[in-house]
């Protein structure tokens, strides 16, 4: 584990995707009465719909639960009274929370609901939205091409809708995936679009997470001293409770550069300061990547509590069911077990490992022809509808053929019958 990755991981991309507002205003209050007033006295559905949000993004990282209570409230209030757009709002937000707490599954299903809804109405900041939330649920799986693919149609239906904020979001996505394929000056030239659109007074989180993605950037590059720069502007815009996400990826980082540079003392210190707020915010895949961290750092001296701390982390990635961390924990735990010479163990953790990349691959293939099956019936299924509407399309021009002639043939007998009539007398 001596190997660490900076965390732009596509969790992070869920953390900024995260707050990513449908109506993307950056709120200019932090007090939550004022907030509370803006949903009681908002005067139509559309503003309700943009005062939930920013209670969602004002408890998202703060209180977890209140974020997801006002949503979830939202969404009840928007079913009942059958609001399409406020429905599907609702439900976008619902599933980047699912996916910030490891509810993969419905998290991807929120996004297809809300699609679809999104799609009907024509909302292009919504179907841009959307599908910014399937390239995260398709990035923290390591399925970058379908990622890039989403995040590629959100930046079209942004542009569409003239959303400068979706805008910036999307090219701060692409820029996560190329720099975790490794395509580094891709990234900086799509992070670098994103730093020209945002602004500067007040600060938005979309400046605070590009400072942080550039750090990451440089030190792939092998720039440690310039990372180090980026991370700490990161850490020093990241003081509000709104920026809670972007404090934990600089922490993190910050703590990785000092590794880097030897300094176990003051990596520790980061790490700790990270991991105190994952379990604050109730963040258990955060919490899981930091201990590998600390467990990295604490196997250099301490085996065996290294051990200790994956198996923490070991315990919440099977139970949030995140592959990636699992890949970094057997890593992690393939190295201690080494060096304490515990083979019965290091042979179990190499089976475990075996078996889950066995997994990964079982499923890549099965949801690979689920998908190609799923086209497939959706061809089938639009030719038979097509096929239905020009049946349909003829059948309508007989019958209108049809009354047509019936109504010559009643006007003909009419004026026949009139002609014999006036002809009789």
């Amino acid at each position: 584990m001596k190997n660490k990755a900076f965390v732009v991981s596509i969790r992070f991309i869920g953390l900024f995707v995260a707050s990513l507002m449908l109506h993307f205003a950056t709120l200019a209050q932090d007090d939550i009465s004022q907030l509370l007033t803006k949903l009681k006295n908002a005067p139509n559905d559309s503003l309700k719909v943009d005062a939930y949000n920013d209670l969602f993004e004002y408890y998202q990282y703060s209180n977890p639960d209140s974020a997801i209570y006002y949503l979830q409230d939202g969404l009840k209030q928007f079913t009942a009274k059958n609001n399409r757009y406020g429905i599907a709002s609702m439900t976008t937000l619902l599933g980047y929370q699912d996916g910030t707490q490891g509810r993969m599954e419905l998290a991807k299903k929120r996004q297809i609901d809300a699609l679809k809804i999104f799609e009907e109405l024509n909302n292009q900041s919504g179907i841009g939205a959307a599908h910014n939330g399937l390239g995260v649920v398709d990035g923290r799986s390591g399925k970058y091409d379908s990622a890039t693919r989403h995040f590629m149609l959100a930046l079209k239906a942004f542009e569409n809708a003239k959303n400068n904020k979706g805008i910036i979001n999307t090219y701060i996505k692409l820029g996560v995936v190329n720099e975790l394929s490794s395509n580094l000056d891709k990234a900086l030239e799509y992070y670098n679009k994103a730093l020209a659109l945002s602004p500067d007074t007040p600060v938005a989180s979309s400046k605070v997470y590009i400072y942080n993605n550039v750090g990451i950037v440089y030190a792939k590059k092998g720039d440690m001293k310039r990372s180090l720069e980026y991370f700490q502007t990161a850490l020093q815009l990241s003081d509000k409770p709104k920026f809670t996400g972007v404090r934990i990826l600089s922490l993190i980082n910050t703590g990785i550069v000092y590794d880097e540079f030897g300094d176990d003392e003051k990596a520790l210190k980061y790490f700790n300061d990270a991991l105190q707020i994952t379990k604050d915010k109730n963040l258990p895949e955060d919490h899981a990547r930091i201990m590998v961290n600390i467990a990295s750092i604490t196997g250099k001296t301490d085996p065996k509590k290294s051990v200790e701390q994956l198996n923490e982390a070991l315990e919440i990635a099977k139970k949030i069911n995140q592959k990636n961390i699992l890949r970094d924990v057997y890593e992690g735990l393939t190295q201690e077990y080494k060096q304490l010479g515990n083979y019965k163990e290091l042979v179990s953790v190499m089976e475990e490992q075996r078996q889950l990349e066995q997994n990964i691959f079982t499923l890549e293939k099965a949801k690979e022809i689920a998908n190609l099956e799923s086209v497939y019936e959706l061809e089938q299924s639009n030719a038979r509808i097509k096929e239905l509407k020009l049946t349909e399309h003829k059948n309508l021009l007989k019958r209108n053929i049809i009354i047509a002639i019936a109504i010559g043939l009643a006007i003909a007998l009419i004026f026949i019958s009139a002609f014999y009539r006036k002809t009789k007398r």
